[in-house]
């Protein structure tokens, strides 16, 4: 909270408070102040700019007298202290520029900018305020936006029906033929473990081990590295992800092959699905374009998510999690082996906090802390349709509402009445299928997909007529053309029907590059309505293309497929497709479906394909892991922890940075960063004691912001030449610090210097306005009269409204 004292006014009438801006607008004009810091920040047309702070009032009123005859679907809301806007006259702000009071979520507020989210226009800004830090409640009031954005960002962005989910789901279409449903309340009133991917898994393995019998195990894909070393078979494995990483995660999950079912979702890794030779189901829908099956669902935002709502669908009355701690634990953020857990906090770009059970405050990454919110939802919304209770059994796990804590020791032993294992043979029985069923299950698939493929012709050939109406429309304004535009618009959205919203998220990035947010519907303008056709025709057309494409690679598929599953098919003539699509756990699937083989040639392409399927899953070091490495390992991802640390004051998170660094193959990069790291530890208990280790760093990427650290010290401790040669120093590296060198020559009592840098920058950027209003102002008070008038009289020609060169007409108005 910010204390506000009584507003101080500069000599343009604006009123600020120096608890919020210091003296930054003591002597110049907000809009000298604001045009030198945001030059082109707000340009962009049709885009939402959420700000934090609003400068004591100032940069609304700035932003309104800039734009107000010339808006162009900008619109501005800045989160603002309470205490803050108390202060504020915003009477007079329009519909499209507003204050909103930081105790709103932005979560709440983003119902009104669905347009703006949907094409990917907004930002998210700091005020003068925030960017100079004059108070703790600022650095606050930032950290708890970008929190609150980056997880609105998230959100926004974990659309199932984007281009990778339905890309995955289409090719794990001939594959998907047993929804979970099969099993619903299978195994109710049991009792299941679900096994995540967090460092608690380490202290539960052996507990797990030893209980197995007396749980059903549901395990995410991720793990399976693990629990294979550990001898533990879980009796279902989940895997949800569609990326290639997920494959590299997971491959070990083949080791389970005749033990496990896999659970799988219907986009999980496409390599994953095509290569599993045992028992599987898949839960959500089994089109993109399909909702509301009676299948069970995948909620997300994690595999943990999703596991947890398998094992209650089929019945599991009570539910104990383990290694589900969604938070980081003693330095670690994954379970040990895996390839995160080896890179750790360097891979992650922004950070939250959450309450764990035992009381302590702990640090996660954002898609964790909106998965801790999302474990509570699905917790509480299982135990209010089916009486599910869930439970997680480490302390220092995120706390989620609806979970309780559990400790091993807690957990009382239920010997099962029926084996385990006799259950589990049971349901894989019902989910088999001879050869002759899926070539006859492979027909019908391939009818679908060839029939959705004529679909999709017949709405590309609709959409070139319309495209070519648009065309007369705007060659000569033909209302007859725009109006058979609209009407083939109507008929397109007919024709594909629930299809429509697939295709638009599938072309996702072709409709946002080209598509405006509309504030008003009802009144768009003939060419308003012409552009809106336009794009969307556009947008449809590549997605559609892009789409067909899909569907001619999963009809290929199939027909291979029908290949593979021919009575009499050679495995010799199958292995090239196997060894090009890097799937030669596909000869194990030949296996199952086929007799064995007596032909030695045949036996040995499939002891080829088996040798490579085994030596590919037993590779820990992927290409997948090495770039995940390489990135958390780079210098630049080095020095933004590092920069992240010393901001924070984080002394831990420093020292936790001096082995990575120590491991950096370049001398020059592990002695500069060495020494950053060192600097500042020093300044975090004495900004001062930093320096002279400071000084002596020579690393091109830190230059700058080394430099800006010493200049700080030196002008606080009134070491003058210092703060000159180091201004000069960045000078050199960017123009950007040419202004605040001439102020500080004018503090030292030579505007006549300040006025001649001042005019060098101007030289150089001859549109900089504020640059020449430094040279008026400092050339008049060196007495500098020849330049004074000559930079008075170009500058009211570029603004002859500006208020600190109109102070300098009205006081000599001759």
């Amino acid at each position: 909270m910010t204390e506000l004292m009584i507003a101080k006014q500069n000599p343009y009438g604006e009123r600020y408070f120096e608890e919020l801006n210091g003296k930054t607008f003591a002597n110049s004009s907000s809009k000298t102040v604001f045009d030198r810091y945001f030059k082109e920040a707000f340009d962009a047309e049709y885009q939402l700019y959420l700000i934090v702070g609003t400068d004591s009032g100032l940069l609304p009123v700035y932003l309104l007298n800039k734009f107000q005859t010339d808006r162009k679907g900008r619109k501005f809301v800045f989160i603002e202290q309470p205490e803050v806007i108390e202060k504020l006259d915003l009477s007079e702000l329009p519909e499209w520029l507003s204050v909103v009071s930081s105790e709103q979520n932005l979560k709440d507020l983003s119902a009104d900018w669905i347009d703006y989210m949907m094409t990917k226009r907004l930002g998210l800004y700091k005020s003068i305020a925030i960017m100079d830090e004059h108070s703790d409640a600022a650095v606050e009031l930032w950290d708890e936006v970008k929190d609150q954005y980056s997880r609105l960002q998230f959100s926004d962005l974990a659309n199932n029906h984007s281009r990778p989910f339905v890309e995955a789901q289409l090719k794990n279409y001939p594959r998907n033929n047993f929804p979970i449903s099969n099993f619903k309340k299978r195994l109710q009133g049991k009792r299941a473990i679900v096994i995540g991917g967090g460092p608690s898994l380490d202290k539960l393995v052996g507990w797990i081990k030893e209980h197995r019998d007396e749980f059903f195990i549901f395990a995410v894909g991720r793990v399976s590295k693990r629990l294979h070393k550990e001898g533990l078979e879980p009796d279902f494995i989940v895997s949800v992800d569609p990326h290639e990483l997920s494959y590299d995660n997971s491959k070990q999950m083949f080791y389970f092959v005749d033990h496990s079912i896999l659970l799988s979702c219907y986009h999980i890794a496409p390599r994953l699905l095509s290569q599993w030779s045992g028992a599987a189901c898949y839960f959500g829908e089994l089109y993109p374009w399909e909702e509301a099956s009676g299948n069970s669902t995948s909620p997300g935002p994690t595999v943990l998510h999703g596991a947890l709502v398998q094992a209650a669908f089929v019945g599991c009355q009570e539910i104990y999690l383990a290694g589900a701690d969604l938070c980081f634990y003693e330095g670690k953020t994954h379970v040990s082996g895996s390839a995160e857990e080896e890179v750790g906090k360097l891979s992650i770009q922004n950070t939250s906090k959450v309450m764990t059970y035992s009381g302590e405050e702990a640090e996660t990454d954002i898609p964790f802390a909106q998965g801790v919110v999302a474990l509570g939802t699905v917790a509480k919304y299982l135990n209010e349709t089916r009486g599910t209770q869930v439970y997680n059994l480490s302390p220092h796990a995120a706390q989620a509402d609806f979970v309780e804590y559990r400790s091993v020791e807690s957990v009382q032993s239920q010997p099962q009445s029926v084996s385990k294992d006799a259950i589990l043979e049971q349901l894989k029985s019902e989910i088999e299928m001879s050869a002759d069923e899926m070539r006859d299950t492979l027909e019908e698939k391939l009818k679908v997909m060839q029939q959705e493929r004529k679909l999709m012709v017949s709405a590309e050939k609709l959409i070139k007529e319309a495209i070519k109406s648009v065309k007369r429309y705007r060659a000569d304004f033909n209302q007859k053309a725009l109006d058979k535009a609209q009407k083939q618009r109507a008929k397109l959205d007919r024709l594909l029907d629930e299809k429509n919203m697939m295709l638009f998220y599938y072309g996702y990035n072709y409709f946002t590059k080209v598509m405006k947010p509309v504030e008003d519907n009802e009144r768009l303008t003939d060419e308003e309505i012409s552009h809106t056709l336009s794009t969307y025709f556009d947008g449809m057309k590549k997605s559609i293309r892009d789409y067909l494409k899909l569907l001619d690679g999963v009809i290929d598929e199939i027909k291979f497929m029908q290949t593979e599953f021919k009575a009499g098919s050679l495995p010799c003539e199958l292995f090239p497709r196997w060894e090009e699509k890097k799937e030669y756990g596909r000869s194990e699937v030949w296996r199952r479906f086929h007799e064995p083989v007596s032909n030695q040639i045949q036996l040995n392409c499939l002891e080829k394909a088996r040798d490579a399927f085994y030596l590919d899953i037993s590779v820990e070091q992927t290409k997948q892991a090495a770039r995940l490495l390489g990135k958390a390992f780079s210098v630049k991802n080095l020095i933004d922890k590092i920069k992240q640390a010393f901001e924070k004051g984080s002394k831990q998170d420093l020292e936790d940075l001096v082995a990575p660094v120590s491991k950096l193959k370049n001398s020059m990069d592990q002695q500069g960063l060495s020494n950053f790291i060192e600097g500042a530890l020093l300044a975090i208990d004495d900004p001062n004691s930093a320096i002279a280790v400071l000084e002596k760093n020579e690393h091109p990427k830190l230059q700058v912001y080394i430099k800006n650290y010493l200049l700080s010290r030196y002008m606080e401790s009134d070491k003058h030449e210092h703060a000159l040669q180091t201004l000069q120093d960045l000078c050199q590296l960017s123009n950007d610090y040419l202004i605040p060198y001439a102020d500080y020559l004018n503090i030292l009592g030579r505007p006549d210097l300040a006025a001649e840098v001042a005019l060098e920058l101007f030289k150089q950027e001859q549109s900089n306005l504020p640059a020449l209003i430094k040279v008026v102002h400092y050339s008049h008070k060196a007495d500098m009269q020849e330049l004074f008038a000559d930079a008075l009289e170009v500058a009211l020609s570029m603004d002859s409204q500006h208020p600190e060169l109109l102070a300098y007409v009205n006081s000599n108005p001759a």
